[in-house]
């Protein structure tokens, strides 16, 4: 799980230039623009909030964040960009006096502070479902929407299926600045972050003895949290049908006797803004999963397997690419402002860096010139 509030340690403070009441700190791999009043030290413990994160009101900080609403966002300020919040350690005990807490670097603070990750309001999950007549009339006598709404409606959805595929969340770079240097020597691929939903489409074998015999299969459609096993109204189900997925998936398992599983992006109208100024609604693949083995499918594996299903990969910036030691987080922060390959008019998202001979190893690099726009 992310930690979105925890104890983490000041590694760095330096200067900005032309500004006498703040400086720049560094905590993990993240640059936060500190007051000087509250005289921080390298190797203090602070308490750190990651962008994105939604803190409760409360009148810690009601002078400075109601006007944000309580979201901590990456800001430009004194021409420097500030992604966080450092506070020390003892709001902790204003905020939760009867909690005991480890104050060592890394104790996530996330539950105790009730602090959650922001989610847009204006992006829905799921579209309405078309009902007919007799349903829509149905559901306005109370005892029936009652029933309805608890014993049928909340089947059609659950849990998302984490025993088959973990759900994908890349951490930045900023919260594991370490990952470079473990991995040098190791060879790496960027490729495009997409902005857009998360789709999950998996093909397993369905349980019993007949099942087995007859090779029925079960085919699971999921957003980034939820399981969506009825065919509804909505983008991922919408993908499902465009792209075909079922029947090629089960084609793939005809060819290699192995059940796959994909994730990707929905990206195009109605999501995110639709920065890609897109028609319909397009899928790109990121992760292929060998779900028999328990294993993801390395780059050129994904390729193959992408061009024999007839669904597109990712846009790959990058191959081969060698990380030495003295490369910091900062340097890929600046790397990752650029163009979409899928619109050379708008800024990208940023890129998500994976080793090419471990899928499993891999962390996300948001571009601060894309956050810095967002609302």
């Amino acid at each position: 799980m992310r930690k979105l509030a925890s104890i983490q340690k000041i590694e760095e403070i330096n200067p900005i230039e032309g500004y006498d009441r703040v400086e720049l700190a560094t905590v993990l791999g993240w640059s936060v623009i500190v007051s000087k009043s509250d005289n921080f030290k390298v190797g203090d413990l602070v308490v750190y909030f990651e962008p994105d994160s939604q803190l409760y009101p409360h009148k810690i900080w009601d002078d400075f964040l109601s006007k944000r609403k309580y979201r901590i966002k990456t800001l430009k300020m004194c021409k420097t960009i500030s992604q966080g919040l450092v506070l020390p350690l003892s709001i902790v005990k204003e905020l939760a006096p009867k909690v005991k807490i480890e104050e060592e670097q890394g104790f996530d603070l996330t539950d105790i502070l009730k602090v959650t990750h922001y989610q847009k309001e204006s992006d829905p999950v799921v579209s309405k479902r078309k009902r007919g007549w007799l349903m829509t009339r149905l559901m306005r006598i109370p005892v029936f929407r009652w029933f309805f709404l608890k014993f049928v409606e909340k089947k059609k959805s659950g849990n998302f299926p984490s025993h088959i595929m973990k759900k994908t969340d890349e951490t930045n770079i900023q919260a594991i600045p370490f990952v470079i240097k473990n991995n040098v020597g190791r060879p790496f691929y960027i490729s495009e972050k997409l902005e857009g939903q998360c789709g999950n489409y998996f093909l397993t074998p369905k349980k019993g003895f007949l099942n087995v015999i007859r090779n029925e299969k079960d085919f699971w459609v999921c957003s980034h949290n939820v399981w969506l096993p009825e065919k509804t109204e909505n983008n991922w189900w919408k993908i499902a049908e465009k792209y075909d997925i079922r029947n090629k998936l089960f084609e793939m398992w005809k060819t290699t006797g192995i059940h796959f599983g994909i994730q990707g992006e929905i990206i195009g109208p109605a999501i995110q803004e639709n920065i890609y100024k897109l028609d319909e609604l397009q899928f790109y693949i990121f992760n292929v999963k060998n779900l028999d083995d328990d294993y993801y499918l390395t780059l050129e594996e994904k390729r193959e397997f992408c061009e024999e299903i007839g669904i597109p990969l990712v846009p790959i910036l990058e191959e081969n690419v060698w990380f030495e030691t003295d490369v910091k987080p900062s340097d890929l922060l600046e790397k990752s402002n650029g163009k979409s390959v899928l619109n050379k008019k708008t800024d990208r998202e940023g890129f998500v860096i994976r080793r090419m001979d471990d899928d499993r190893v891999s962390f996300k690099v948001r571009s601060p010139k894309y956050l810095l726009k967002q609302k």
